[in-house]
């Protein structure tokens, strides 16, 4: 018997959550394997392009917190990078590193 509509939906929804929550652990995954080669290589100046800040900040939120979306539904990815222009502006924050800014930013995650 075929499947109902309802049904064949509610899988295919299912398996678009998936197969984002495997990308954006790929992506964390990535981000994190690139902030180690720079640190082989003599580490981060802090000269770091915003591409390379958002990147790397994105990477760190998501290979730390555990999960990829938030109770409300939303991707952690998409707020990263909503967020993370703005630490990179400051050139305070942007000298702390796309990491440290991450953990402070978490830091605040889950207070009303």
């Amino acid at each position: 018997m075929p499947q109902t509509t309802l049904d064949r939906i509610e899988e295919i929804e299912s398996l678009a959550r998936h197969n984002c929550d495997e990308l954006a652990g790929l992506t964390a995954e990535l981000a994190e394997l690139q902030a180690r080669v720079e640190a082989l290589e003599g580490g981060a100046t802090t000269e770091i392009t915003e591409e390379a800040f958002v990147e790397r900040f994105v990477g760190h939120c998501l290979a730390q917190c555990g999960f990829t979306h938030f109770d409300d539904g939303r991707p952690v990815e998409a707020y990263a990078r909503k967020v993370a222009p703005s630490y990179w502006a400051d050139a305070h924050y942007r000298a702390d590193g796309p990491e440290a800014c991450a953990e402070g930013d978490m830091d605040y995650w889950g207070e009303d």
